[in-house]
């Protein structure tokens, strides 16, 4: 049994959350790789938030890091981790920030 699921796509709605252009599978092979990962045991869902041009709204990021929430809850608080690479560049966002804090409060 795999320990890797697609969770949400909110480029375009379906359950495909497949990484354009690798950089997401490179990140979760480092944190949750049976061979060489941080976590080798941990399951990895994936949140999709860009486009594969790597571009994207501030309200995508924000609706993937409220699904987590939903999610961890619906799994009666199993322990999680958000690892993400995002930059989302120099215009300081209030509902992102808002967002994570919403993580920090739900224990993720």
């Amino acid at each position: 049994r795999g320990r890797a699921s697609y969770g949400l796509n909110v480029i375009d709605g379906n359950f495909d959350s497949e990484d354009c252009h690798g950089h997401g599978t490179h990140v979760a092979a480092i944190a949750a790789g049976q061979t060489v990962g941080v976590a080798s045991a941990a399951s990895v869902v994936a949140v999709r938030v860009l486009d594969c041009d790597n571009r994207g709204r501030v309200s995508w990021l924000v609706s993937g890091l409220d699904w987590v929430i939903r999610d961890v809850e619906a799994r009666d608080g199993v322990p999680a981790v958000v690892i993400a690479s995002v930059s989302s560049g120099d215009t300081p966002s209030q509902s992102y920030d808002d967002a994570i804090a919403r993580l920090n409060a739900a224990g993720i």
